[in-house]
């Protein structure tokens, strides 16, 4: 299915943890529940119908789940139109260019270094020194926690563009 949709390794691996992030009880079925859950403990109020929107879309056999392989066609699709240069809704609804993505993705993954789609402490620590930046450890302790908006100890990807701007 990888091959088909058009991923590489890296792709395939960033959006298996966004599944796995969403996936709470991890028995690999996105439930309506469950990503309303995890989207509003990210900091956005969303509705019941909302994210029934957001299933609907991904949920290709119609049973109101979203499993594994739906998701990954799904984001596929998505990344497809990035790669295309088309105007995708991305987090808190705003647009942002192929190109703008391109370069939050790239600015992400300085931080990310072991590519598991977080950066926790340590990350941010070792990216903040790379980049001549702020170096107390304590204020890199209060930068991370200001930025976790959900409170789970880590950065993703959702957190950190809404601190470019996307």
């Amino acid at each position: 299915m990888q091959s088909q949709l058009n991923l590489n390794d890296e792709d395939v691996n960033r959006i298996r943890a966004q599944f796995q992030t969403l996936d709470k009880n991890g028995d690999g079925i996105l439930t309506v529940s469950e990503m309303r859950q995890t989207l509003n403990a990210a900091g956005k109020d969303y509705t019941l119908k909302d994210v029934q929107k957001m299933v609907k879309k991904a949920d290709k056999n119609g049973d109101g789940r979203v499993v594994w392989e739906e998701f990954l066609e799904l984001m596929a699709e998505q990344m497809q139109k990035i790669r295309g240069g088309e105007d995708v809704k991305y987090v808190e609804g705003k647009e942002t260019t192929g190109e703008e993505y391109e370069k939050a993705m790239q600015a992400f993954k300085l931080f990310d270094k072991n590519g598991d789609g977080m950066i926790d402490l340590n990350e941010l620590k070792e990216a903040m020194k790379e980049l001549n930046l702020e170096q107390d450890p304590e204020k890199v302790e209060e930068l991370l926690k200001g930025l976790d908006e959900n409170g789970d100890g880590v950065i993703d990807y959702v957190e950190f563009g809404r601190l470019l701007g996307i």
